[in-house]
């Protein structure tokens, strides 16, 4: 007689097992979900506080400062300006501008003076009308890059000026 090598399992163990892989699949998917709504968190948070610090040099006699903001890492700038604007502009700027009209829709954003570079990872937040500022002094289409998740800003104020400055 012939002995033959047979497994064998019960049907309550096939069922753990296809419980357990389904109880690992959406535990990883609602980990992936929670991480990706505190990156858009973070970016909703940027504008906001953003817009705070404007509206407060704005309400103010004489201001001059400096702050930094948090960004999510994969945001590699914040760009201000107009994208219909043409002029003379740098190597990295450039790039950032043609690839925001490349990829953006000109429609929605033509009233929009301040961008997320890249668009498609700042959760459909990439691009906000920013109140109270005057963007003359940066000359046109000016990106101010990230590092490490952060981004500086330097705005001024004079007490004869009806909007905040921001400058490079």
């Amino acid at each position: 007689m012939k002995k033959k090598g047979a497994l064998s399992l019960s049907f309550g163990m096939i069922f753990s097992i296809i419980m357990i892989v389904a109880i690992l699949g959406v535990s990883f998917y609602a980990i992936s979900y929670f991480l990706n709504l505190q990156k858009c968190t973070t970016t909703s948070l940027f504008h906001q506080d953003f817009q705070n610090k404007i509206n407060n040099a704005w309400s103010a006699e004489i201001v001059s400062e400096e702050f930094s903001l948090v960004l999510p890492k994969r945001i590699e700038a914040v760009c201000f300006g107009s994208l219909n604007s043409s002029g003379a502009l740098s190597g990295e700027t450039e790039r950032i501008h043609e690839d925001l009209i490349r990829y953006s829709n000109l429609k929605q954003q033509e009233n929009s003076n301040m961008f997320l570079h890249p668009q498609d990872k700042s959760c459909e937040m990439g691009y906000r009308t920013a109140e109270h500022i005057d963007l003359s002094e940066l000359g046109g289409f000016t990106c101010f890059e990230t590092r490490e998740g952060r981004v500086t800003f330097k705005i001024e104020k004079g007490s004869e000026d009806a909007l905040v400055k921001v400058l490079e």
